[in-house]
């Protein structure tokens, strides 16, 4: 079932940053000077390189990829949880938009099942991807580190001390913060926190019942409340509080709602359906405006232009893999300024 939502998501024209996720997966040159980690990039390299279907392809790949979480977490604490997963706001972002980033998801679920089921080599090796794939898994995997047990902790330092991709990331970490120290990479601020808690919890009345079983069940299983409380903290210090960011903490906090459930007894019963309804409509809101996304880049690139675009942005390239033929212009006003 995830993997066909993801799918459904995925099947269209690229979404802004998406285009650039394809661009430097293909050309991977570009991929090891971004500002993101490497590993990504070359996951997705081999779908990339699909011709006129590399876009749509690499898409799928992020979204098969994403697809392992709801399992993951099903084994680690009961179908429930999985489902719980499956049908968040959260799960419909990352499988809905091919963005680094997404790819955190299922590693974290890869690390919650290796530490909830003592295997210490699989937990170093979850541990190994958060670093390699995107700064939210970096976050994540600082936040778990009390999870570990002292041989685990001892079998990830050395797998990280000895993998040549980790001393590339601590390279291009160190540069990206003497960009930042500097003024020159911190990129544009992204403050919406409305927006991010949208993103992560679905909306209305039923986003406040998600967040208060998960504030349940962050008292059953806190490691898994400070993974989730320090991405937040993460992404709020670097202004990147924004929906499409929200994809890692929404699906953590539908996880802590099932974790929250009473564990036996007709009021769980009732509650596991009272939680299912309630992360439903949040999941498949989520995903109808990923569908909405996708579909107004397809109708931008029937038009006839010039469109106004912000030149310095994903955009353009995005429309031109959409089948757009026409000139962009920019105004002055929207132009960045340094």
């Amino acid at each position: 079932m995830g993997l066909a939502w993801g799918v459904f998501l995925q099947t269209g024209p690229r979404v802004g940053d998406e285009a650039w996720t394809w661009l430097f997966s293909r050309d991977l040159a570009r991929g090891l000077l971004d500002v993101h980690p490497a590993l990504p990039y070359l996951l997705l390299h081999p779908f990339s390189r699909f011709g006129e279907a590399g876009p749509q392809a690499t898409g799928w790949a992020v979204a098969a990829l994403v697809a392992l979480a709801p399992p993951l977490a099903a084994l680690a604490y009961g179908n429930l949880a999985g489902l719980a997963v499956l049908f968040s706001s959260g799960f419909a972002l990352s499988a809905g938009f091919a963005r680094p980033h997404s790819l955190v998801l299922p590693e974290v679920f890869l690390l919650l099942y290796a530490l909830k089921t003592g295997r210490d080599k699989l937990a170093a090796f979850a541990g190994t991807l958060l670093v390699l794939t995107h700064f939210q898994g970096q976050v994540a995997l600082l936040a778990a580190l009390p999870l570990f047990t002292p041989r685990g902790r001892k079998v990830l330092l050395d797998w990280l001390a000895n993998n040549p991709l980790v001393w590339l990331e601590g390279m291009r970490a160190f540069a990206l913060a003497l960009a930042v120290v500097s003024g020159e990479g911190a990129g544009s601020p992204l403050l919406d926190p409305g927006g991010f808690a949208r993103g992560a919890l679905g909306g209305g009345v039923a986003a406040a019942g998600l967040a208060l079983l998960a504030a349940r069940g962050s008292l059953r299983a806190p490691g898994v409340g400070l993974i989730g409380a320090g991405v937040a903290l993460a992404l709020f210090l670097v202004k990147r509080v924004a929906p499409p960011y929200g994809g890692l903490v929404g699906a953590l906090a539908a996880l802590l709602a099932a974790l929250g459930l009473p564990r036996e007894g007709k009021a769980r019963s009732l509650l596991a359906l009272a939680l299912v309804l309630v992360a439903l409509p949040g999941g498949i809101g989520t995903g109808l405006e990923v569908r909405e996304a996708r579909e107004k880049v397809r109708v931008l690139a029937e038009a006839e232009g010039p469109l106004e675009v912000r030149t310095d942005t994903s955009a353009p390239l995005a429309l031109r893999l959409a089948g757009y033929e026409g000139r962009f212009y920019c105004a002055p006003s929207r132009l960045p300024v340094r």
